[in-house]
């Protein structure tokens, strides 16, 4: 099993005010949010476990959103 780590933390007091309500990696760039270019990233180097270590707040959004679009890779 390998595990990868994606840092998503921080307050995003640049972008603010949009990171006043949610996340900064859960802006969206494009088609996707922030976070899930490394997150896609490391499911192509074949991590099966993925860590994501942010502030209560980011964690409230990933939780909700992630799973819901990576559904055969866990989420710790």
């Amino acid at each position: 099993m390998t595990t990868g780590i994606v840092l998503a933390g921080g307050e995003g007091t640049r972008l603010r005010p949009l990171t006043l309500s949610f996340n900064k990696h859960a802006l969206r760039i494009g088609n996707k949010l922030m976070v899930q270019y490394p997150v896609e990233t490391l499911i192509g180097l074949g991590c099966n476990k993925i860590i994501v270590v942010s502030t209560p707040l980011g964690l409230r959004d990933f939780t909700k959103t992630l799973p819901n679009i990576y559904t055969n890779i866990s989420f710790a």
